[in-house]
């Protein structure tokens, strides 16, 4: 029994779209002779015919209908995974874990947070307490641990935010 590739889901996808292989082979940027050869091999690899070839137009079989079916899913799975991909990459959607060590941190982390939602609507916030910032960075428990302490870990990189002043009476 033979292996299906994304190749040919796509391949019996424009055929059964188009109903010809001319216009799947022009649909599909390839040669009538070269798709007709990728079908050929994958109904041999396959030990059955997946089109019942007539003058005029290609029309599936039950095997082909199953094949066609399968590609419909993948190829929409595929699709949207690939969205879903740009999108996090571009920041769009994904999601942001924050840990804090500090008590003090939530007198102004609640306005940062209502800022950073109306410019990324579609990042999902997660806020924790975090006991040991380097670890649970490390594990990806967060991404982004808000401290106090002055943890040296060369994997890591730390960024001050502000300085706090002390005043004495």
């Amino acid at each position: 029994m033979g292996h299906l590739e994304i190749k040919h889901l796509k391949m019996v996808q424009t055929i059964a779209g188009t109903g010809t292989l001319t216009r799947a082979a022009q649909a599909l940027f390839l040669s009538q002779s070269a798709l007709s050869q990728q079908l050929k091999e994958i109904e041999t690899r396959l030990q059955t015919p997946l089109f019942h070839r007539t003058r005029k137009q290609m029309l599936l079989t039950p095997m082909g209908q199953k094949i066609l079916a399968t590609a419909d899913q993948v190829i929409r799975m595929m699709e949207d995974t690939e969205t879903d991909i740009a999108r996090m990459v571009s920041g769009e959607t994904g999601e942001l874990k924050i840990g804090t060590q500090c008590m003090f941190c939530y007198r102004w982390l609640p306005k940062v947070m209502e800022s950073f939602q109306e410019k990324f609507p579609n990042v999902e916030l997660e806020i924790g307490n975090a006991f040991n910032a380097s670890r649970e960075l490390e594990k990806g428990i967060y991404n982004l641990v808000v401290s106090v302490l002055d943890e040296t870990n060369e994997k890591l990189s730390k960024v001050p935010l502000f300085r706090d002043e002390y005043w004495l009476l």
